[in-house]
């Protein structure tokens, strides 16, 4: 099935949903006065990622994958989630409209800044053999694609077209990547 996210009839606020396959049958995972604004999978599909807003602030929370309601906060405050191959998270984190690239592993540990250029990025994603990190950032006034080696160094812009492009992922074989503007 697939986990999305879908807004409240009756709150109006973003919560978590579980739709399976090939029912199409739909199972509420959250019920709060918090939005959601992210859900990850790690490859294996055992272990779940969301990021909630609570006040203003972005929490990452993990849990198992069966247990969808057992989620436990991290001690790091982020949004923009994804899991890298190796069971790292890569995340957003910053404020007043300013954010970085970090990664950490699942437990909130061993946190290490990926970009320091105060701009808006975000939508970190890594090619599967780990070398790159390709994601979005508003360092040339629009938002556009960039990668960078998965340590954060040699950042290069892979578009210059004057639309906004956000949301890469990057084809199993590492060769294309796709967005949205």
């Amino acid at each position: 099935g697939l986990t999305i996210i879908s807004i409240d009839k009756t709150t109006g606020l973003p919560q978590l949903w579980h739709l399976s396959y090939p029912a199409g049958q739909t199972t509420r995972i959250t019920n709060d006065s918090n939005w959601y604004t992210g859900a990850s999978f790690t490859a294996n599909g055992e272990t779940m990622l969301a990021t909630r807003n609570a006040g203003g602030k972005y929490s990452i929370w993990i849990g198992d994958a069966g247990d969808l309601n057992g989620l436990r906060k991290t001690t790091a405050e982020g949004f923009s989630l994804r899991w890298t191959p190796d069971g790292k998270l890569l995340y957003a984190h910053g404020g007043d409209g300013k954010y970085d690239l970090w990664m950490m592993r699942d437990d909130g540990t061993e946190r290490q800044r990926l970009t320091n250029d105060q701009s808006q990025n975000g939508w970190p994603v890594v090619t599967a053999d780990r070398r790159y990190i390709v994601f979005s950032s508003r360092r040339g006034g629009s938002r556009q694609m960039w990668r960078m080696d998965s340590d954060g160094r040699n950042p290069k812009s892979l578009t210059s077209e004057p639309s906004e492009c956000y949301a890469p992922q990057i084809t199993a074989d590492g060769q294309w990547v796709v967005y949205s503007t």
